[in-house]
């Protein structure tokens, strides 16, 4: 089973969301993201790992770094290594961005993601997964700081595999 090399995503209406390339490195790992929004403006994750084979997490870089940058810190595990728990944090880790926490069915596959942000309002995120694990349809439930639902958007992800 290969890993990703690249996804699309588009929302109900086939409008095209956004694209992510994966890099890996010759042990499997993933080394690099490029992350291409809607507007096809790039963003670059790079990642690190320590000699166990963890990622380390305060070495998730964004690139091009700017006077916004954001950190990404995983501090939740449970006990079959699935992330639980991770916050984002503005301006050399002064200000809480977003928190996010995730949910896992018995295979391990990403099945529900709760996201707070630091204005108040939050998502509540339902995924669908393909045989290989990975989301092919996600449903975001966007509610605003006082639990009111605003909206609701289904997206639809084409997948490439290397084999």
């Amino acid at each position: 089973m290969g890993n990703i090399t690249k996804d699309s995503s588009f929302d109900s209406n086939k409008i095209y969301c956004h694209k992510i390339i994966y890099k890996y490195d010759s042990n499997g790992k993933l080394t690099e993201e490029e992350f291409y929004n809607f507007k096809g403006i790039p963003t670059k994750y790079i990642y690190k790992y320590d000699y166990k084979g963890d990622i380390i997490p305060r070495y998730i870089r964004k690139e091009p770094l700017d006077y916004y940058s954001i950190e990404k810190i995983i501090d939740k595990y449970d006990e079959r290594g699935n992330i639980l728990r991770l916050h984002y944090y503005w301006d050399n880790h002064e200000k809480l961005a977003t928190s996010v926490y995730y949910k896992y069915d018995a295979n391990n596959n990403l099945i529900e993601e709760s996201v707070y942000k630091g204005d108040g309002n939050c998502n509540l995120i339902y995924y669908t997964n393909d045989d290989r694990g990975n989301w092919i349809k996600k449903i975001d439930k966007s509610y605003n700081k006082k639990d009111i639902f605003q909206k609701a958007t289904i997206y639809k992800r084409i997948i490439e595999y290397h084999e």
